[in-house]
């Protein structure tokens, strides 16, 4: 149960990471060509780092059948942080590729999930 929550903690890193990527991207900062750095960009990379370490951790417990669940749902995460945080309005396109992502997350998982 332990490294499920880690591997939760993981996907939540990862979807803050981006948006805090996103927004530092907007944001002044150092420009050193490839890349702008500010406050946002330094918290984001290193949450998108953290997020690699505990599930790379969480990979060498958790099967991969729970880990095909619980990975994808980053997806679905980023655009919801970026709602509230980023205040971003929501295309239909943004909404029905998110209804997709979570409708092929359970299709691909149907094989391996015990409902009763």
């Amino acid at each position: 149960m332990f490294f499920y929550l880690i591997l939760f903690l993981a996907v939540i890193l990862a979807a803050a990471g981006q948006v805090m990527l996103k927004f530092g991207a907007g944001v002044g900062g150092l420009d050193l060509g490839i890349i702008r750095l500010n406050v946002w960009v330094i918290l984001g990379l290193g949450a998108m780092v953290m997020s690699m370490l505990l599930s790379v951790r969480g990979l060498s417990v958790v099967p991969m059948r729970d880990m095909a669940f619980i990975l994808p749902t980053v997806y679905v995460l980023v655009p919801v942080f970026s709602r509230i945080f980023l205040k971003e309005r929501l295309n239909g396109r943004t909404v029905f590729g998110t209804v997709i992502m979570i409708a092929g997350i359970f299709i691909f998982n149907m094989p391996t999930m015990q409902l009763f």
